[in-house]
């Protein structure tokens, strides 16, 4: 009996008739709805307080984008130690923050073409290699995830992102660097990158 009210209840809210609802509700039905109320209680503080969590995000976002853009700012005007030291800051920034599958691949993909680049102009060809090849997996992992937007023409999505990341030589991954640098440092190279030149 009580279903059959709460039914028509929901049925005049959608419609607009929530005037005539308590009307509907006899006596007997009070008592069971009387039950039902601190379940409605917990649902609404259930919904409210996830509501409140989504929140925290953004502000979330807004800290990670200030802590990695100061880290940024020492790599542009740091010394080679300074730059490397902020890199690895960065990277460890990423890796804790839950960044989105394709923001996370990038950035890391960046970092680690500049660390490839710090290392090969500190002559540490072992370092810088393995830094390369760190940038080649995220250069592959963020080529998959932007799949969507190829015309794939019957090859696999991998086997294309591999094609593509192959053409992604170490000198093309310095000059992206260098383009992006200048671009957000007054048309200059990074400090480290153009000391004792």
């Amino acid at each position: 009996m009580m279903t059959h009210h709460i039914r028509n209840a929901h049925r005049m809210l959608q419609r607009g008739k929530s005037d005539s609802i308590l009307m509907r509700i006899g006596p007997s039905d009070r008592t069971e709805l009387s039950r039902l109320i601190p379940l409605l209680l917990i649902t609404v503080l259930i919904v409210v307080s996830a509501a409140g969590c989504s929140r925290r995000e953004p502000v979330a976002q807004v800290d990670f984008e200030k802590e990695s853009h100061s880290f940024y700012v020492v790599y542009l005007t740091g010394d080679i130690f300074q730059a490397r030291n902020s890199l690895l800051k960065s990277i460890a920034l990423i890796e804790k923050t839950k960044l989105g599958p394709n923001a996370n691949a990038y950035c890391l993909l960046f970092n680690y073409i500049r660390l490839y680049f710090i290392e090969k102009k500190a002559g540490d060809l072992e370092m810088a290699e393995a830094y390369r090849i760190k940038a080649r997996y995220w250069d592959l992992q963020y080529c998959e995830l932007q799949g969507i937007y190829w015309d794939l023409k019957g090859v696999s999505l991998q086997r294309r992102a591999a094609q593509l990341v192959i053409t992604h030589t170490g000198e093309i991954y310095l000059e992206s660097v260098d383009k992006w640098d200048k671009q957000h440092n007054g048309g200059k190279s990074a400090r480290y990158s153009v000391a004792a030149e």
